[in-house]
C-alpha cells in the first residue's frame, strides 16, 4: 500500500480483510451484436449464450467469405460477421494488427459452435482502419435464446488470433469493428490500473484463482485487467479495465460525472454501485463497489485516482 493514499472513512466493523473468499462480480463478454456472449468466467473456463440473428447484418453478399456455408456431420453452418473480443499491436512490427475472436466448438450443441474464424481489412484511411471478422455458425430463427456452455482447461484456448498487415502503422488511427461500428480495444500488456486513493480500511485482496483469470489484456487474461480490494467481510471494491466489447454496466444509470475529462456513468442495483468510463477508444474502466455499497463520491474519488492507460 506504499503508493495508495487512504481516506478518512472508518472501517464499518473494525475488522481487517476477510479470510473468506469475496464474491466476484458477474462478468460477461458480448462478442457479437447477433447475441453471442460469455456470461460468466470461472477457473475451469467460460459459459456462453447464443441468441438469434442472421450474423451478416451490415455486410453485402459479395463481401462475405466463400463458401457461404459448410456442412459437418449433417449440420449446415453459414458464414456471418462477428465482433472481435479485442486486438493487439506488435511492438516489433508496427504494421501488424492481431484481432481475437472467441470460436468454441461443441459436437453436442452445434448451434453453439463458431467455426473457422476469418478476418480481413475492409478500409484504411487517415483516421481509421475498419476490420471485418467472420465465423461459421448454425442460423437461429426468430428471437429464440440458446444457453451454451463451453468449458476449457486452458485459459484463452478458445480465442483465435488472426494477424493482418496494414499499409502504414496504426498510429493514432481508430481500429473499427465492421459488425458493430465500435472501436476494437487494444491495450499495453503491462498497464497497471492501481488507484492512488482508497477509502479507509481497504486493502488489496489476496491472490485468488478466480481473480487470477483476469491477469492481463491477453487471451489468457480474458482481455481484462482487474484489481480487487476488501474491507472487513462485506466490503469489496473492483477496478476493471476491459475491452468495450465486454459487457456490461452493472444496474441502471442514475447519473453522470467527469473522470479525467471523460464522461462517466454511475450505475446502481441492489448489490453494486459502479462508475464506468472510456479512457481510450475501445477500452472501458469500471470501478465498482459490491455488497456494502460505497457512496458515489468515494467511487468517483477512486476512479479519478486510477492512472490513464
Amino acid at each position: 500500500m506504499d503508493d495508495v493514499q487512504q481516506g478518512g472513512q472508518p472501517d464499518e466493523d473494525g475488522s481487517g480483510p476477510a479470510d473468506t473468499a469475496a464474491p466476484l462480480r458477474r462478468r460477461r463478454w458480448a462478442l457479437a451484436s447477433a447475441g453471442l456472449a460469455t456470461l460468466a468466467a470461472a477457473s475451469t473456463g467460460l459459459a456462453l449464450a447464443l441468441t438469434g440473428g442472421d450474423g451478416g447484418a451490415g455486410a453485402s453478399a459479395d463481401e462475405l467469405p466463400s463458401p457461404r456455408s459448410i456442412t459437418r456431420d449433417g449440420v449446415t453452418y453459414e458464414v456471418g460477421l462477428i465482433s472481435p473480443a479485442a486486438a493487439a499491436l506488435d511492438p516489433d512490427d508496427p504494421k501488424a494488427v492481431t484481432v481475437y475472436v472467441f470460436a468454441g466448438e461443441s459436437a453436442e450443441q452445434p448451434e453453439c459452435s463458431m467455426l473457422e474464424p476469418r478476418a480481413r481489412i475492409v478500409e484504411q484511411t487517415s483516421s481509421a482502419v475498419r476490420i471485418a471478422t467472420y465465423v461459421y455458425r448454425v442460423p437461429i430463427e426468430g428471437d429464440e435464446s440458446i444457453s451454451c456452455g463451453f468449458v476449457t482447461s486452458t485459459p484463452g484456448a478458445d480465442y483465435r488470433a488472426m494477424t493482418m498487415h496494414l499499409s502504414e502503422p496504426l498510429g493514432q488511427r481508430r481500429l473499427v469493428d465492421e459488425q458493430s461500428g465500435e472501436d476494437i480495444g487494444h491495450l499495453e500488456h503491462d498497464y497497471e490500473p492501481t488507484p492512488g486513493w482508497l477509502p479507509s480500511g481497504f486493502a488489496p485482496r489476496d491472490r485468488d484463482p478466480m481473480l487470477d483469470l483476469y491477469s492481463g489484456f491477453t487471451p489468457e487474461g480474458d482481455f481484462r485487467v482487474s484489481r480487487q480490494y476488501v474491507r472487513g467481510r462485506d466490503g469489496f471494491l473492483d477496478v476493471d479495465v476491459r475491452s468495450s466489447t465486454g459487457c456490461c454496466e452493472m444496474g441502471d444509470a442514475v447519473s453522470h460525472a467527469d473522470v479525467g475529462g471523460h464522461e462517466a456513468t454511475i450505475t446502481e442495483n441492489d448489490y453494486h454501485r459502479c462508475v464506468s468510463w472510456s479512457p481510450l477508444p475501445g477500452i472501458v474502466t469500471d470501478v465498482c463497489s459490491t455488497m456494502t455499497l460505497l457512496p458515489a463520491d468515494d467511487l468517483l474519488r477512486v476512479a479519478r485516482s486510477v492512472p490513464e492507460p
